[in-house]
């Protein structure tokens, strides 16, 4: 029996030394760390195939004789976490022209619309994502660039049609 409690105590001072090394391995990494750790778990939910459908259209329609269409742009979907939400208000909303940089860890696909702005994502998890794309559209006669955005929510077995349009 004594044997066991000085086993036991041995382990807890063990547990104690590995809890207070992890802390400061924490404390030493500071944000980053935590951001890692978050952005991992906001994406495990969408690191493995699913059986939903994302499909749509990349579409400008400014009036009833103006609509432009995202041909052959590149579509990227993504799932709703911090990250991508801070880049969507950041970037997107702002009315900037700018890719969502890719990170270690991060959960994303694209594909290219055809010459009438279709695209097709496929073998999705549940889940809700946001759908990017540059695109040239025309607006009272003037050429403009900019980011196109439309957002999703899936269930399981699900197909949805998404219309991805200029976000400014």
């Amino acid at each position: 029996m004594r044997q066991l409690a000085h086993t036991v105590s041995q382990n807890r001072a063990a547990g104690a030394a590995l809890f207070v090394a992890l802390a400061a391995l924490a404390a030493c990494s500071g944000k980053s760390a935590r951001h890692d750790l978050l952005n991992d778990q906001e994406y495990a939910p969408f690191r493995f195939a699913g059986n939903s459908v994302i499909e749509g259209q990349v579409v400008a329609r400014r009036s009833a004789d103006e609509t432009s269409y995202g041909s052959n742009c590149q579509v990227r979907l993504m799932p709703v976490t911090t990250e991508t939400s801070k880049y969507v208000e950041r970037v997107v909303l702002a009315g900037k022209v700018e890719a969502l940089s890719d990170r270690p860890g991060q959960v994303s696909w694209i594909t290219t619309a055809d010459d009438m702005g279709r695209f097709r994502f496929t073998s999705l998890p549940p889940g809700d994502y946001y759908l990017t794309c540059r695109m040239a559209w025309r607006q009272d006669g003037k050429t403009h660039d900019g980011m196109a955005l439309g957002r999703a929510h899936l269930d399981p077995a699900q197909t949805i049609q998404v219309e991805v349009a200029p976000a400014s």
